[in-house]
């Protein structure tokens, strides 16, 4: 598996026409391409290509979500979140709103 952090080149965030949160750090296609071959020829499970420390993250929010979630705050990355998903459906509504909880901290 690559897993290639984002790109505001190609994929949802160019689509968007968004910039990505610099906490998460951007991977240039070329880059992914070339860790596909890698992973391929050496036949290793797992290639990450994100530029950004992921697995520290990945970890925090298994460990201590609670304070993966703080972190979150004080980089502004679930603000952030929100304005793209707004931007994403136009006014700001969102389908994923019907299927939570009224009083669910998720709802857009």
């Amino acid at each position: 598996m690559v897993q290639r952090g984002h790109s505001h080149v190609v994929g949802m965030w160019a689509r968007f026409e968004q910039r990505v949160h610099p906490a998460f750090g951007t991977s240039r296609p070329e880059r992914v391409t070339r860790a596909v071959v890698r992973a391929i020829r050496s036949e290793r499970v797992e290639v990450l290509v994100n530029p950004m420390p992921v697995r520290p993250a990945i970890a925090s929010w298994a460990l201590a979500p609670g304070m993966a979630a703080r972190m979150f705050r004080l980089l502004g990355i679930d603000a952030f979140m929100l304005r793209v998903a707004r931007g994403a459906h136009g006014d700001g509504a969102s389908s994923a709103d019907e299927r939570l909880p009224e009083n669910s901290s998720m709802r857009l």
